[in-house]
């Protein structure tokens, strides 16, 4: 059975995916309006679209550095009252209660912090269950795989093949980064957001030629590029290095919209 899935770019490592009965958020920095003061911002915002709240929500947050964790993500408890939040456990999720929009008789009903290298199950009210498996993030926090009735999604988070200098440092990361990269290594992915990173300069693509060469991924998002959409376009051009390049889909602003047949 086919399905089909609209994702939303909604600025720099931020996405939303609308599956037929669950909504998953990632790494969201998006605002309820844009400001001149959030346009000027290094890293990109999206403007956050009204969701079906008769929609299960389930709201990731890879780890807690400011372009991937905004507080404004608890506002969504308020408005959405069939959200849950899994969230890596360096985000400080004590923000939910501070806010208002989560009690702490609620607190372990709507908040599910994770560790690397886990495994868990939750069942879905529109039948079977999603597979959460965390990576080690070799920067901060935890990549997710996702395995659904629809299909299985990837976000990195920061597990990148961080290359700045060729030292000591950037060998030992990258040991970690293959590590991980291993544990999904050959699977199928339906869904991958990976990163390209124009401040690594010409190392900026090697992270997202990693996934792509390791797993069989069907349709990439490029994230974490800083607005350089010629960046992106430049990588996706230059198919003819490595033929996956041109699995990656040209993102061309924020809050651009994709329909995806799985």
């Amino acid at each position: 059975m086919n399905h089909t899935v609209q994702v939303t770019y909604l600025g720099h490592s931020g996405f939303l995916v609308e599956l037929d009965s669950v909504c998953l958020l990632f790494d969201c920095i998006a605002a309820q309006s844009m400001t001149p003061a959030l346009a000027a911002q290094p890293c990109s915002f999206g403007i956050m679209p009204r969701l079906d709240p008769h929609k299960e929500l389930f709201i990731f947050v890879s780890h807690a550095h400011q372009d991937h964790y905004s507080p404004r993500i608890w506002d969504l408890a308020r408005r959405y009252p069939k959200a849950l939040y899994i969230l890596s456990d360096d985000v400080p999720a004590d923000d939910a209660i501070r806010s208002g929009a989560v009690s702490a008789e609620a607190f372990s009903e709507k908040i599910r912090l994770v560790g690397p290298n886990i495994v868990t199950s939750l069942d879905l009210e529109g039948g079977g269950t999603m597979q959460i498996e965390t990576l080690f993030s070799n920067d901060a926090g935890v990549a997710f795989y996702l395995n659904l009735p629809q299909g299985a999604i990837f976000h990195s988070g920061d597990l990148n093949r961080w290359i700045w200098d060729g030292d000591e440092e950037d060998m030992r990361l990258d040991r970690t980064f293959y590590e991980q990269l291993s544990i999904i290594r050959g699977r199928r992915i339906d869904i991958a957001f990976l990163p390209l990173d124009p401040r690594l300069k010409e190392n900026g693509w090697l992270g997202a030629d990693a996934y792509l060469k390791a797993a069989d991924i069907r349709y990439a998002f490029p994230m974490h590029f800083w607005k350089q959409y010629d960046y992106v376009r430049t990588y996706i051009e230059s198919a003819d290095a490595l033929p996956q390049r041109a699995r990656m889909i040209p993102i061309r602003h924020e809050n651009e919209v994709f329909t995806l047949e799985l």
